[in-house]
């Protein structure tokens, strides 16, 4: 039987110091840039084609920014909004992703081989969420779970995420983030229930990191991560190419003929073991001297 005798373990250190608390100061008053009633009126504007204004304020319904026809964030985007994909995109628990970047009319992106191009203000990056009802047939329909936005606003990038409800004809501004439970069939057939989690607008920062009078930056909108095929209406053609001819980015053919890339992930035949040490290690490098 075990022993209720404590006096093997009495303390004999001497106790620690008294912790004195500062006194409490006083937060600072923060002033709304907008009124309620001015977001509502931006948010409500009429027009058909993508609310620009709206950038500046966080919507109430994804549907305020009128970012795809028929609110529909799988289909197809408007105001000249380009769908795309990445070499090497994070695993987010299965989960399907439809990513489309907006940039206001007559702006462009700027290239950079090595870190995210600058991207004016104004743009918006959507990246929705999507899961199979069964993985090991995707074709079989999907259940849309979250659509996130990632703005550009004059003082720097805000990450806004929106919830679908049950009809999936709505998604909505929930910046306290979120617990959704989503079923699905395992590629062996096995069923799962998760917990699917939205962040809230300020986990945003915890994947996005901080650059000094910029805010929080895109992850994706690499030249690493983009130099890759996209099936796009008009037939497949690389991703940089494609945004160069739109003239969605500033970007000479030197430049595109010496662009970096990662191996597509789900292709086997694409890429070699040398090559992704290669770019491993070069990261590794960027890193340890403090680039972004």
């Amino acid at each position: 039987p075990g022993s209720f005798d404590a006096s093997p373990y009495d303390c004999t250190h001497p106790p620690l110091p008294e912790v004195v608390l500062p006194p409490a100061t006083v937060p600072p008053v923060v002033v709304d840039e907008f009124t309620p009633e001015q977001i509502a009126a931006i948010c409500n504007a009429p027009g058909t084609d993508v609310n620009w204004p709206a950038f500046a304020v966080p919507c109430p319904k994804l549907s305020d920014y009128r970012l795809f026809q028929g609110n529909d964030p799988t289909g197809t985007p408007q105001g000249g909004g380009v769908p795309y994909d990445l070499t090497t995109p994070l695993f987010s628990d299965y989960a399907t992703k439809y990513r489309v970047l907006f940039l206001p009319p007559g702006t462009q992106a700027q290239y950079d081989a090595e870190n995210v191009f600058d991207l004016p203000v104004g743009t918006i990056i959507a990246k929705s969420f999507a899961f199979a009802f069964d993985l090991a047939q995707p074709e079989n329909g999907e259940e849309l779970i979250e659509t996130r936005l990632l703005v550009h606003r004059q003082s720097g990038w805000v990450g806004l995420p929106y919830v679908w409800n049950q009809d999936k004809t709505e998604a909505f501004y929930t910046p306290l983030g979120t617990a959704v439970e989503v079923g699905f069939k395992k590629l062996d057939g096995t069923d799962v229930v998760i917990d699917y989690r939205v962040p809230t607008v300020a986990q945003c920062t915890q994947c996005h990191g901080t650059k000094a009078q910029i805010g929080d930056l895109p992850i994706g909108p690499k030249a690493r991560l983009l130099n890759r095929s996209y099936p796009y209406a008009t037939g497949a053609e690389n991703q940089l190419v494609h945004w160069r001819n739109l003239g969605f980015l500033d970007v000479t053919d030197e430049e595109l003929a010496a662009a970096p890339r990662l191996p597509v992930w789900n292709d086997p035949n694409d890429g070699t073991l040398e090559e992704l040490r290669a770019q491993v290690e070069h990261e590794w490098a960027r890193l340890c001297a403090g680039d972004s």
